[in-house]
């Protein structure tokens, strides 16, 4: 899936990168970040809070931009993606037909999401990302993503390995913002409460919520795979 979009060549046209949740914590850090790469660049805050979007792109500044949009609106939402030269998602709602807009509109979607069915949505696009040169990048956070990469590290030196189990600490990073904290505890209430870990943690826990955020077929070699927060 991941191949060069028509719209990521040197002679594409520049244009805002538009970052859907882009007054959540998270979104406000990504917009800082790109802000911060590119003295050229402006950023759209995009959400269903026009105040909220309004409120913090005046905090970062005139390169960013706000903008009211529900993604639950697929015209209001194929609009927005037009006028964009990339989309970041980080929020889970509606996912995969954004995706498929946005492969429709030429442009590339970054995704956060951190469940799985919603990773396994996306991966259902690959033929059709593929045949329209769309980009869809995802797996791109702490977990999944930088947790995933560590972990096919460490299988690759065990042989054979049996047993992998990914425990995330809440809140080891920084604090949650409001969308996080709704997920969590989502999750949360689907486990159904604690479950004993093989091994202790290195602070001491041995307990933790089961929470599907790493796809076990990411890991054939693997027996069993379990992640925790």
């Amino acid at each position: 899936m991941i191949e060069e979009s028509d719209s990521m060549r040197a002679d594409a046209s520049p244009g805002p990168i538009l970052i859907v949740g882009g007054y959540g914590s998270v979104g406000r850090r990504i917009a800082e970040f790109l802000l911060a790469a590119n003295r050229e660049q402006e950023v759209v805050l995009a959400g269903r809070s026009i105040d909220r979007a309004r409120a913090a792109a005046a905090v970062l500044g005139t390169r960013c931009l706000p903008r009211r949009l529900d993604v639950a609106d697929a015209r209001a939402t194929r609009e927005a993606f037009e006028a964009a030269s990339a989309v970041v998602m980080t929020t889970e709602a509606h996912l995969q037909r954004t995706a498929r807009i946005a492969i429709d509109a030429g442009i590339p979607l970054v995704s956060i999401a951190a469940s799985l069915e919603k990773l396994r949505s996306l991966a259902e696009l690959d033929e059709e990302a593929r045949a329209k040169r769309g980009l869809i990048v995802n797996d791109v956070g702490l977990a999944p993503g930088l947790m995933n990469a560590m972990a096919h590290d460490l299988l690759a030196k065990i042989d054979p390995p049996r047993r992998l189990e990914l425990i995330l600490r809440l809140s080891a990073f920084g604090d949650h913002g409001r969308e996080a904290v709704r997920w969590t505890l989502e999750r949360a209430g689907e486990a159904g409460g604690l479950q004993s870990l093989s091994i202790p943690t290195p602070h001491g826990g041995n307990q933790g919520i089961l929470v599907d955020f790493v796809d076990r077929e990411d890991f054939p070699s693997c027996e069993h795979v379990t992640s925790y927060l």
